[in-house]
């Protein structure tokens, strides 16, 4: 691959050639991306394009100073969230509750779950949050492995801080039976 700013500098100029080897060079990085949030395929292949037309888009604001991939997850995560809004109907099942026990419950870890993992393999895991209820995938993705904080999750989804931390928890508890599941069936094979 050229030289990063040389290949933006010709993307910025319309360079249907620059463009390609952008879009090919980081399909890879961007499609883990778009997979934790869209786990058919053919749907995060085409969320992956809808964000790389805006990340082409918004190269001219891009600082080729700083680091380029984290500037691209930013706005793929942005795009899932976004599409995601458009095509899924998740306020049906968002969760609104009064009490504070729960919230209590998000800080705790259950460890005994973790006890016997390293029996677990990359694709168990991708498995099981795959199997998540799409909000709760959601959340639990832009929670526990992009760094957002609940606040700018609640933001994005438009949805409260403690919906977004009470999905949190949901994924958490969901995790967790699958895990117990998985490490159960592991050990009895």
């Amino acid at each position: 691959m050229q030289n990063l700013t040389n290949l933006i500098a010709q993307c910025l100029a319309n360079d249907r050639k620059a463009q390609k080897e952008l879009y090919e060079s980081h399909f890879d990085y961007l499609i883990r991306i778009c997979y934790r949030y869209e786990h058919n395929y053919q749907d995060a292949v085409a969320l992956l394009n809808q964000g790389f037309l805006k990340i082409l888009n918004s190269l001219s604001a891009f600082d080729t100073a700083k680091p380029f991939l984290p500037w691209i997850k930013r706005i793929m995560i942005n795009e899932a969230v976004d599409y995601l809004r458009r095509n899924k109907s998740h306020h049906n099942g968002t969760v609104f509750l009064d009490d504070d026990d729960w919230e209590r419950e998000t800080e705790r870890e259950d460890n005994d779950v973790l006890d016997h993992t390293d029996h677990l393999a990359y694709e168990d895991y991708v498995e099981m949050l795959a199997g998540l209820p799409h909000m709760e995938k959601t959340v639990f993705n832009l929670y526990a492995i992009d760094d957002f904080a609940h606040k700018e999750i609640a933001g994005l989804l438009q949805i409260s801080e403690r919906t977004s931390k009470r999905y949190l928890q949901n994924a958490r508890l969901l995790l967790q039976t699958l895990i117990k599941e998985k490490v159960t069936l592991l050990k009895g094979a």
